[in-house]
Parts: C-alpha cells; structure tokens; sequence
C-alpha cells in the first residue's frame, strides 16, 4: 500500500514486521474490504467521519492479533496518524484492548526495525481529558498497602513523602496500562466520618473486576477476607467484602457483552461475530449535525423516565425510559448487531444508519422510543411510527429489540405493553379515522416473539421469504429493450424513483402522487450513499421512469456466513413496460455491480403469493434461506 498519509506510512511499517500480512490478509481480520484499508492508508473517506475510529480500532486489534504491535504507544501512534485522540480506558472495549495489548506487551523494536513514533503534538492532548488515577480513604496506609498487595495481589506502584503522608498508589498486574490506585490517607476528621457512613451503609466505595469471582472469593475468604455474603448473580456476578482499612468492595465477574451466553456452534462463529461487538461503539458519540438532503435536525433532548408497566417482571436494576438523541445510538447500534445476524436479518447497523433512519423520519419523536436498560446497560428497545395509509386507514409500525439472554423472562410482553398503551396515546391526539391498525413483522425463527403476538391477538397478514444466491456463480447478463435506458439515480428524482417503485408494487396499474413526508421517509430508509448501485431505468420517449432496482453493499463480514451481503431492497417496474425484460435487465446489472463491490452473496424479498417474482429470482439462482411473517390488529375505539 503506497501512501504519503501518516497513518498509512505507520501502518506499512507495521505491517512489514510480519511476512505474509498483506493488506488483503489485514482486511481480512478487521472484516473490511481491501479497499477500505487502502483508503484509509490514503486518509480519505473511511479514516473521517463518526466511523473513523471503530475502523481504526479494528485495524488495532486485528494488528494486534497478528504480533506486529509492542504497545499500547504503537497503537495510539496510529490514532495518533489518524488525528484521534488515543485509546481510553474509560471506554470498555479500549479499555479490554489496553488490557491485551498491556498483557502481551513486546520487546520494543530495535532502531533497525525501520519504525519511528512521532510524539504527540502538544495541542492534540488538550482535546480529552483522561482518568489515570482512581483513590480510596484508609485509616492506616501501612496497613492498606499490606492488604492490597499481599492480599488482592496488586503492585506497589508509588511510595513518596506528601507531607505528613505518604503518596503511595498500586497497580494491578493484569491491569489497564496507565491506571493506578491511590491508597490516600485521611487528612481531616471529616474524611473519617465521610468513610465510615458509607461503610455503615453498605455502599460500596468503588469495584474491582475478576474474571472469575467464585475461585477469587474462595481465594480471599482462605486468607481471612471479610464479605458480606456469597457472590449473588444479577446482571453481572458480585460480591462485597472489606478492606479492613474502613471500606467496602464491590468485587464484580467481569464477562464481554459481546458474548451475551449465546452458543457459538465454532471458533469461525466467535471470530466473524467480532466486528459486531457493541463495545466497539461506545462513546463514539456522533455530532449533532444537519442532514442537507433531508434539511432536518433532531436537537439532543433530556430523556424522560417511565413507569414501568405493570407486567415488568421484577429483575433487579430494570427500568425503562425514553431515547436520549444520539447519546443512545451507540448502544442502539450494538443490540442491532448483535441480534438481527441472530433473528433472520442479514443487514448491519452503523451510527450514520440510525441517525438517518430515525432524524430523517416525518413522524420521529423521541418520546416514542422506549429504552429498556438493566443497571444503566441498554439491553433493548422498541419503536412507534405511523403512515396515513388513505382518507380512512392509518398504520401503526411497531418494532422491538431485545438482547438473547433476556428473552424469556417476561420483559418481552412488559415492552408489547408499553407499545400498545403508547400507540393508543398517539393515535388519540391524530384525525380520527375509520381504520387504524398495529403493523409489524419478525422472521420465523424468532419463535418467542412469534407467540407472543398470536397471544396478543395480531393476525397473519402475509408470509413472505428472504431469498438468496452466491455472487460466485456466473450472473447472466440481459440487453434493456430499444428505447429504454439505465441512468445513475440522482436527488432530484427521489420523489419519480418513489412513485415508480410503488406503482409497480400495487396488484392494478394506479398512479402515485407521493406526499413530501413519504419521500422524506423513503430518503430517510434508503439513504443516498450507495445510489450508483441503484437501478432506474427511463423510457427515452416519454422521459419517465418505468423501472428501479435499488442495491445495497454492506461492507461488513456476516457472523452466519463469513461474508458480505448484498441486497437487493428494492424493485418494481409499471405494469405498463411489463413483460419486456426490463426487470431481468436490471437485477443482471445490480447483480453484477454488487460483485463488483466485494460483495460474495446477493439476498431479496419476496411475498409467497409472488409467484411470477419468485420464478424470476428462481431463474437468476435465488433460493429460500429465511421465511418472515407480517401481522396486524385492529385498534380499537
């Protein structure tokens, strides 16, 4: 990789410490496209952005996991080339990467090694503000720094004359680099009184992480440790216990959320499910900022706390809010991963995705966004939309989340519960009409949330099926007929694309005459980063548009089939131009094109009663991979 950017220099001088890591291999372990490494190497487009350093990260790591890096400077070098602030042990997945990278610390390259670390410029370590050092009040530092080396096994880091006192700190030896514990000597009466009514209240003055707190207990209590019970499971396995210097710990098993106690079947699984650990997105916050296209901004508002429905089972730490305005997002992007590759879906979720899908919606309002968290933890949330169908219907779409290991206990229908109250609230402050309905889907391996809507009374509306082909396999190539040609989708064709695509869709020829809301929220769904994979055909004649197939690369790896998907979301053409080869035409070229961006399977939808569509998809190599199901109920007055 030839680059005259810093950090694509730094990266060629890592890359070289290892014979066999090329760029390609590289990408690889990052789960990105060669071409995503290059252009990052050359500082352009994917080393900017909210992404930029989940990109970086991941090169991070899977750099770090070929034996090329010596430290955690050599990885803040490259944040550094980058022009990002470096690694945070404030952050929980840099903060795991500190502990790796600190873990397997390398000898450091000799001057012959070729690679030379720029210091860090002055005015970039004034952009963040770091937390190094971390205290707790004794009554006797002697007595402390006994306890807490020869008891709990950390290390003496500091020990020098501060006045009377003493400045003395300890490290962990398996710790994050950089983090020290201050053993900080009471210097007022007061202090003495602050310490001991925390202690009489049971609450703990900070916490300590084990990976395996039922062998650290035995190990502490056979050497006369005080607890305060056994370790209780909760959200996370804890225990409390003394210090003997007048202070309660918090002694907590520490596991990835990525894990989330599902079953991984292989090693390949645990490896390509990587990229969708939801550490990788936290504090990556996204500015607040204007979508040109959509002409919209959705201001950062407080979230307000909500009773929890009265079906919420009694899980400790559970609560249940509205959505905080990008501060969420993170998170937000983390459960999507981790569950849609889980529950049928195919597609992945980034931070610019969520914004423009929910910003970017007509009908968006924060307060219509319910958060369920245990502990401050998100673990799911659910979604309510709504669409004026004609003069006299209305639809309801409602979505929910809910991480795998909290199925199951009842926090499924308190969610089902908070929906349909909220809707009712909504729809009640809208024109009164004949029809309004609840409108959702999920796909039928989620068998869970499958009864739980039979048992709600929705009704199956329609089944459908995800449908997919390699894009290793020859893809046939059609000729558009005379007069019709393809031309790259632009802005100010969204709102002819949008009535194309509909017009097409209905069962009788009918016009469409889009609302502003309805172009605003397909522009919102769709984006526009992708429009030279999309389709649009135009009659040469008439200048109008008489068919659209809209494409979709997704550049990262899928965790069930180790590779990249890409979807076809979109396709219609009026019935008028029927019959002509036009839509083979256009899904031959989308096909093609998706190949062309790296991606090796090709998926589309399509309704079971669809029969000419499924034959069409059948001919180009679609088959079946994932059935779905829409349901709907009535609501009533």
């Amino acid at each position: 990789m030839r680059s005259n950017h810093p950090f694509g220099e730094l990266l060629g001088k890592l890359r070289a410490r290892k014979k066999g890591l090329t760029q390609s291999k590289l990408a690889e372990m990052a789960g990105y496209d060669p071409a995503v490494i290059t252009r990052m190497g050359q500082g352009k487009q994917d080393l900017t952005g909210p992404q930029a350093r989940e990109r970086v990260i991941r090169v991070i790591q899977a750099l770090n996991e070929s034996g090329v890096l010596h430290g955690a400077e050599e990885a803040n070098a490259l944040l550094d080339a980058a022009s990002l602030p470096p690694l945070s042990a404030g952050n929980y997945s840099e903060a795991e990467l500190l502990q790796q990278l600190a873990k397997h610390r390398r000898v450091a390259p000799d001057s012959h090694s070729g690679l030379t670390l720029a210091p860090r410029p002055a005015w970039r370590s004034t952009k963040s503000m770091e937390i190094r050092i971390a205290s707790v009040l004794v009554d006797d530092q002697d007595k402390a720094l006994r306890f807490y080396t020869e008891i709990l096994g950390f290390v003496k880091k500091s020990d020098s004359p501060d006045g009377p006192f003493r400045w003395l700190t300890v490290v962990s030896k398996e710790g994050i680099e950089g983090i020290e514990l201050e053993l900080q000597a009471m210097h007022f009466p007061a202090a003495r009184d602050y310490q001991k009514a925390q202690f009489d209240a049971e609450y703990p003055t900070t916490m300590f992480f084990t990976k395996d707190i039922q062998a650290e207990y035995t190990r502490l209590k056979n050497l006369g440790v005080v607890f305060r019970g056994e370790p209780v499971k909760l959200e996370h396995t804890r225990v409390f216990f003394e210090d003997g210097c007048g202070n309660l710990i918090n002694l907590i098993e520490s596991a990835e959320f990525s894990d989330l106690d599902i079953e991984r079947k292989t090693e390949k699984f645990r490896a390509d499910l990587r990229p969708f650990n939801p550490y990788f997105y936290f504090d990556t916050r996204p500015p607040m900022r204007r979508n040109p296209l959509l002409n919209t901004t959705i201001e950062r508002g407080p979230m307000t706390a909500i009773q929890s429905p009265k079906s919420a089972p009694a899980i400790p730490g559970l609560t249940f809010r509205t959505l905080r305005v990008d501060a969420d997002y993170p998170q937000i992007v983390a459960i999507n991963n981790i569950c849609w590759p889980l529950d049928g879906r195919v597609a992945t979720d980034t931070l610019e995705d969520r914004q423009r899908h929910w910003s970017g919606q007509e009908n968006f309002d924060p307060q219509n966004v319910l958060v369920v968290e245990v502990e401050g933890i998100i673990i799911g949330y659910a979604t309510i939309s709504w669409e004026e169908r004609s003069d006299t219907e209305r639809w309801h779409y409602i979505y929910a989340v809910l991480l795998p290991q909290w199925r199951r206990k009842g926090i499924g229908g308190a969610i089902q519960d908070w929906i349909e109250t909220r809707t009712y609230e909504i729809n009640a402050t809208l024109p009164a009409k004949e029809n309004c309905l609840f409108e959702t889907y999920c796909f039928d391996v989620v068998a869970g949330k499958t009864a739980l809507l039979k048992q709600r009374g929705y009704h199956v509306v329609w089944h459908g099926d995800m449908m997919d082909r390699s894009l290793e396999e020859p893809i046939p190539s059609f000729e558009l007929p005379a007069g019709i040609e393809c031309h790259p989708a632009q802005l100010e064709h969204m709102r002819q694309i949008y009535e194309a695509l509909h017009e097409g869709q209905k069962p009788e020829p009918e016009p469409v005459n889009a609302t502003e809301a309805q172009v605003k929220d397909f522009v919102a769904y769709l984006g526009t980063e992708q429009l030279d994979l999309w389709q649009v055909a135009w009659d040469t004649a008439s200048d109008e548009i008489v068919g659209v197939v809209i494409g979709c690369a997704d550049e990262m790896i899928h965790p069930r089939t180790g590779q990249k998907h890409g979807d076809l979301q979109s396709l219609s053409t009026r019935h008028k131009w029927r019959k002509r080869g036009i839509a083979k035409a256009l899904i031959a070229r989308c096909l093609a094109q998706l190949k062309q961006h790296g991606m090796g399977i090709a998926t589309i939808g399509v309704f079971d009663e669809n029969a000419d569509a499924i034959r069409l998809y059948e001919s180009f190599g679609f088959r079946n991979a994932q059935g779905m199901t829409g349901y709907q109920k009535k609501l009533v007055s």
